[in-house]
């Protein structure tokens, strides 16, 4: 799991802190690497993005999480079989908000290829 390190994100929290990160991938300094030693994957990252970060945020301009102040933030964890439930509810209640999310996704994606395509009518003169 990786948990943003600095950035405002960190306060606005408009994208997610808490990503799952599966198979290869390469991290650069500004995330925290997480590796659990017990729980459910999914349940810890949903339990890390609803934590509230502000009281262990240093730094004005730039907001920075250091890894003491995170590695301080106490959680409780229920045992791994209320884990799995949680999760499954949780997948279950926003099975559709995943679904519009996605179809706003592939629109967002559609409209932009269309804009591309409109510009370079536009620019070689083939519109009228």
């Amino acid at each position: 799991m990786l948990i943003a390190e600095d950035g405002a994100n960190l306060v606005s929290r408009n994208l997610p802190l808490a990503i799952i990160a599966r198979g290869k991938f390469w991290v650069n300094n500004h995330a925290h690497i997480l590796k659990p030693k017990r729980g459910n994957l999914e349940y810890l990252a949903a339990l890390m993005e609803t934590l509230n970060y502000r009281p262990s945020i240093s730094g004005a301009a730039q907001p920075k999480l250091t890894k003491d102040r995170l590695m301080a933030i106490k959680i409780s964890l229920p045992d791994p079989e209320e884990q799995n439930r949680i999760v499954e509810q949780l997948l279950r209640k926003t099975l559709p908000i995943r679904d519009a999310i996605g179809n706003l996704q592939r629109e967002t994606d559609l409209l932009q290829a269309l804009r591309s395509a409109l510009i370079t009518e536009a620019v070689l003169g083939r519109l009228m």
